[in-house]
């Protein structure tokens, strides 16, 4: 199981929570590995995509905080011809689970294999991945503490779950809008077609 920083742009930083080290990430980043337990933030230019070697591709936009909760995959032969961000079955089984603190998030996921785990969770709620495409905003507000925004499935199909703990299953073109409160209650989720999530929100 590797974690591959492949493009950084603008202000990014990583902290290990097992070190207590925090690094700042450029151009250099690109190709090196990232731990588990560590936590990425960027900029208001700042960008970075993570790639999985299950196949999964993380894109995390400008104004987030993203944390790699924890990544296992079985051992897999490698095919060296194979472009990793184009697998569309993950070689092996994998457990996945990563959380988005605020900000904006672009995933796309291969089909996994049964036994497999993808968990994204965020103060809005989580969403369980099976394979698919699609784009999860928080946005906290600093006056209040609520916290707004949505998901947008692309392609695919996954569930997710409130913090009043009610399932929404997604198939491709449709949305969420969220909105929890400070003390981590559910204030609203509309279900709906794809929005302009970025618009919607703001920063």
């Amino acid at each position: 199981a590797s974690v591959i920083v492949t493009s950084i742009e603008g202000d990014v930083s990583a902290f290990s929570i097992e070190d207590e080290f925090s690094v700042t990430l450029d151009s250099s980043s690109v190709g090196k590995k990232l731990e588990e337990k560590s936590i990425l933030v960027t900029g208001k230019t700042g960008s970075a995509d993570l790639l999985f070697s299950n196949g999964a591709l993380i894109t995390i936009e400008p104004g987030s905080r993203f944390y790699l909760r924890k990544f296992e995959q079985k051992n897999f032969s490698v095919d060296h011809n194979a472009n990793p961000s184009q697998i569309e079955v993950e070689p092996s089984q994998s457990q996945l689970l990563v959380h988005l603190d605020f900000g904006n998030l672009i995933v796309k996921a291969p089909k996994l294999n049964k036994g497999s785990n993808m968990i994204l969770s965020s103060p809005l709620g989580t969403a369980g991945i099976r394979g698919t495409m699609f784009q999860l905003v928080a946005v906290r507000n600093p006056v209040t503490g609520d916290i707004t925004g949505g998901v947008n499935l692309i392609s695919g199909d996954i569930s997710f779950t409130d913090l009043g703990g009610n399932d929404v299953s997604l198939v491709s073109g449709q949305s969420l809008q969220l909105v929890s409160g400070k003390l981590g209650e559910s204030m609203a989720t509309v279900p709906g077609g794809l929005v302009n999530l970025t618009a919607t929100f703001g920063e």
